[in-house]
């Protein structure tokens, strides 16, 4: 057994607590506080970004419809998906995230009114939070390229039908008059 007097021996001063004759500050309430912030920053971003990949797959989807009230019905259904991509809280997790970074960074020669003594502890998820971030914000880029190169599909898809309407109608016409039937 090693004495508290004798762990200053051991181990460096300036990584043991006040508690054992040490000066390392740490506030274990903040860590537990600082774990679970980012256990629910890492669930909320992945859940998110699965969802922004839903979306994806939605939008490469190859079908179009065959007249024109599916076409209407299509172009309705890819307006309320663009809300859905507009609506995604990219910007909260990313403010979250930057909060999170400077907590963690704090330990590690930055400081500021938010820093969390401790946090040296979560150092190595640093890049993770910042490799999610970057995924976040660049598949929401994606699939807003990808809904404007759908949306110009579905227009010119709408207008191939409104033109094939108007054509069978204007067929019909010509065989009534051929008919004598108009």
């Amino acid at each position: 057994m090693v004495s508290v007097e004798g762990l200053t021996k051991l181990v460096d001063p300036s990584q043991l607590t006040e508690e054992f004759d040490g000066s390392l500050d740490y506030n274990h309430e903040e860590w537990i506080e600082l774990r679970l912030s980012l256990e629910e920053f890492f669930n909320s971003a992945v859940h998110l970004l699965s969802r922004l990949e839903d979306l994806q797959e939605m939008l490469a989807r190859k079908e179009f419809p065959v007249d024109v009230e599916g076409s209407r019905r299509l172009i309705d259904e890819h307006t309320q998906l663009k809300k859905k991509v507009l609506k995604a809280p990219v910007e909260e997790l990313d403010r979250e995230g930057q909060r999170l970074l400077q907590c963690i960074r704090c330990s590690d020669g930055f400081s500021g009114r938010n820093c969390i003594p401790g946090s040296a502890d979560f150092q190595s998820l640093v890049p993770k939070i910042t490799s999610l971030l970057d995924k976040l914000h660049s598949t929401r880029q994606h699939l807003h390229q990808m809904w404007h190169v759908r949306k110009l599909k579905l227009d010119q898809c709408f207008q191939l039908r409104l033109f094939e309407q108007d054509a069978e109608k204007v067929g019909r016409e010509q065989v009534k008059l051929e008919l004598g039937w108009g």
